[in-house]
């Protein structure tokens, strides 16, 4: 092949896959298949990280109020909601933690959440800031969010949150986009 006609069809090679790269969709698919969960196995998943994130601190999860658990409905990117029963569930737990103590026991649960392939968003570490100690993260596989923070009341106790993500109930159909 001469250089020049070798030169030309990589050119052209790559234009056509950096074109198919551009012209990809704006993101994940609306309609991929959702996990299925019911809303008490939810709750139940959620209570419990909050309960290992106490433990790896070295304290006790209380649920926040009566009612610990917000269900929500599913908004999609561009604003899609569907009928189909889809839910996000956000979880608050509080634990007891010296303000001393803080910063030590979001390293605790920064540790044990890693093992379980939890990275870190956001941590934070500064007396002068609100909150405190702040810990943020994420699970790439499940996309579930925790995090740990000096609760805005009291310097005494932190706040243990649970974001899980979009989930479709069981034996639901999934609504099409």
């Amino acid at each position: 092949m001469r250089p020049s006609l070798l030169l030309r069809t990589i050119v052209a090679a790559v234009l056509v896959l950096t074109a198919t790269a551009c012209s990809s969709s704006d993101g994940p698919d609306p309609n991929a298949p959702l996990p299925v969960l019911s809303k008490k196995s939810a709750e139940q998943r959620a209570r419990q990280l909050t309960e290992t994130m106490a433990q790896a601190a070295g304290g006790k999860a209380t649920p926040r109020g009566t009612r610990p658990a917000a269900f929500s409905g599913c908004v999609g990117r561009n604003g899609e909601t569907a009928d189909d029963g889809r839910f996000d569930l956000q979880y608050g737990a509080a634990m007891a933690m010296p303000a001393g103590e803080q910063a030590r026991a979001a390293r605790k649960i920064r540790s044990a959440l890693a093992k379980d392939g939890y990275r870190v968003a956001g941590y934070r570490n500064d007396p002068k800031a609100k909150p405190a100690v702040l810990l943020d993260m994420t699970n790439d596989r499940t996309a579930y969010a925790v995090s740990a923070e000096t609760a805005g009341d009291s310097a005494q106790h932190m706040v243990l949150r649970v974001n899980l993500p979009c989930h479709l109930p069981p034996g639901t159909k999934q609504q099409q986009f």
